[in-house]
């Protein structure tokens, strides 16, 4: 049974979008960083970032449950983006 077919067999809206991090990718590339004091905070300022990152409720009345689709958090690939970002602009800096 495929999730984005309704019971009559036709697609829904959400089939024209692969997976929160795939096709548009809207919500990744969303995110921005903030360093300061030797620290770096991952933010993300687009409305719904939240749900999908916390899971929830959502839409009129927060009837709808958003299930929780961590994409800001403790992980390697973003210790490995962080480290990136850095060195990047360490290397600025010091081209200056």
């Amino acid at each position: 049974n495929n999730p984005r077919m309704t019971k009559a067999g036709k697609t829904t809206a959400a089939s024209s979008y692969g997976p929160l991090l795939s096709s548009r990718r809207h919500l990744s590339r969303s995110n921005e960083k903030i360093v300061s004091n030797g620290q770096v905070t991952i933010v993300n300022k687009v409305p719904y970032a939240a749900v999908h990152n916390d899971g929830g409720r959502a839409g009129r009345g927060h009837k709808t449950e958003i299930p929780k689709r961590t994409f800001i958090g403790p992980s390697e690939t973003l210790n490995k983006q962080i480290k990136d970002m850095i060195v990047e602009d360490l290397d600025k800096l010091l081209k200056k």
